[in-house]
């Protein structure tokens, strides 16, 4: 596949990608992605993989939407914005309009995996440009979903796992329902930047990083070194945009 697609395109799958070896291919991911990544470079494949990850979202949110509590969520907004002084009215009628919003939201955000990843790949496809590869952007688009899928495969069930346990939570327990990043270890009263930096250092997320370098340089036939100083510039910065919202909310 010569020609070069733009981030928006992604062109029809190769005749030689069946299903089911796009299914194998799914599944090696966890067993032997290099190897995986190794096929990816000669003919990508997405579909499938999308789709697990999508089917994966949308598992958890499933089990997550039903137990979400919006007037636990918005009381402790509002008793953090308000210093611990809250109007019980305004928290009914509050939660009332943003638990419709906020369930339909998380209900549709599944559906925000292939724009969020055709925009991951853009940015990484530009990043090898810059380093010198001439790499196509579908090529670029399927590493990036193959290198998500472990990690987030296995996060999201056992999100599921852990919420199912639950009657109900608010939405600011989410993040430390699976305590696999440091921000879930650390006192509810952390400094919010701190947390948000402490949320970044995840076991998924190192998981993820680690076989997207990998992909990278198969994929984009680069150095090592490269592909490590490409990912830690793209992840860097967004770990960095997160630190400076939590800094200014």
């Amino acid at each position: 596949m010569s020609e070069v697609h733009g981030a928006g395109e992604l062109p029809p799958e190769s005749a030689g990608t069946g299903q089911s070896s796009q299914l194998s291919r799914v599944l090696r991911t966890f067993t032997e992605p290099a190897a995986v990544f190794r096929e990816l470079a000669q003919k990508p494949s997405w579909v499938v993989a999308l789709l697990v990850l999508v089917g994966a979202s949308i598992v958890v949110q499933a089990v997550i939407v039903p137990r979400l509590d919006m007037e636990a969520t918005i009381r402790q907004t509002l008793q953090e914005r308000q210093h611990g002084t809250v109007n019980e009215q305004e928290v009914e009628k509050t939660a009332r309009t943003a638990g419709r919003v906020g369930k339909i939201t998380m209900l549709l955000s599944p559906l925000l995996v292939p724009v969020a990843f055709l925009l991951v790949a853009g940015v990484y496809s530009l990043g090898l440009r810059v380093l010198g590869s001439e790499t196509p952007y579908v090529a670029v688009y399927s590493t990036c979903l193959h290198a998500a899928l472990p990690a987030s495969v296995v996060s999201n069930l056992l999100l599921a796992v852990i919420a199912l346990q639950r009657d109900s939570f608010a939405a600011q327990e989410l993040e430390s329902l699976l305590k696999s990043n440091l921000a879930a270890w650390l006192p509810p009263d952390t400094a919010k930047p701190l947390l948000a930096l402490a949320g970044a250092l995840d076991v998924f997320t190192v998981w993820q990083w680690v076989l997207l370098v990998l992909g990278l340089e198969i994929v984009g036939r680069v150095s090592r070194g490269k592909a490590v100083a490409l990912v830690a510039v793209v992840w860097g910065g967004w770990i960095g945009i997160k630190v400076l919202a939590a800094a200014v909310s």
